[in-house]
């Protein structure tokens, strides 16, 4: 078991937003969590990550307990995020925003500029372009690239189609479809129910901070009950 989180209870202040959430991704495998908008899956993340540390429970990665732990540590450890955003920096080019990915990773991850050009051809295009001056899909593939940077076995996506055009959302699926062919799990935090559904193995659902369904992207599929109720579908 690659990741797991064991009843994790996360807070807001005095907000109770996670209870006791529970959940487990393998290695190779690709785990999406869905939910309406406030359902917790953000922070799910942020709880995973340690941007806000469960007050109880568990975060296991590897079987090792890493409840809390600062996101530079666990970036060593091979843990990737594409944060909600994209939160790239604008300033900097496509080429300086994945060169700083991999400096901060503080090892080798085999994952070299040439390699993640190969993936990601329209960053080798746009390579010397500040990140301000990209569109909002090149935002969310540079996003992805320098997540990749630091040579994850895990990659976190948080909401990676939110604000994007059909065409480019289909080119996010065709990118996680070739990530997951190269072995990387992922947890893939989505809106976009077809999306999540065609890459994923494994499929959560939460409301109001709770899993309230598990099981195979088809039988959440042939649920229509279900996705009405927790989905808006």
């Amino acid at each position: 078991m690659l990741l797991a989180l064991q009843g994790v209870h996360t807070y807001y202040g005095n907000s109770h937003v996670l209870h006791g959430v529970s959940l487990e991704l393998e290695a190779g495998r690709t785990v999406a969590l869905l939910g309406r908008n406030g359902a917790g899956k953000t922070t799910t993340i942020s709880s995973i990550v340690g941007f806000v540390p469960p007050r109880s429970g568990k975060v296991l990665f590897k079987g090792q307990d890493v409840t809390g732990a600062q996101p530079h540590a666990l970036a060593r450890m091979g843990v990737g995020l594409v944060p909600q955003g994209r939160r790239i920096f604008p300033n900097l080019s496509v080429r300086e925003n994945i060169a700083l990915a991999q400096r901060a990773a503080g090892r080798r991850t085999g994952w070299s500029l040439e390699r993640i050009y190969a993936q990601f051809p329209i960053l080798q295009e746009r390579a010397a372009i500040g990140g301000a001056q990209l569109s909002g899909g090149e935002q969310q593939m540079l996003a992805i690239a320098r997540a990749m940077a630091v040579g994850p076995e895990l990659l976190l996506l948080d909401e990676p189609s939110e604000g994007l055009a059909p065409l480019i959302v289909a080119e996010i699926g065709r990118v996680m479809r070739a990530l997951k062919q190269e072995g990387l799990a992922m947890l893939l935090v989505e809106q976009h129910v077809p999306l999540a559904l065609s890459v994923a193995d494994t499929v959560y659902v939460l409301n109001k901070g709770q899993i309230v369904f598990s099981g195979s992207p088809q039988a959440l599929a042939a649920d229509a009950a279900l996705k009405q109720q927790y989905l808006g579908i």
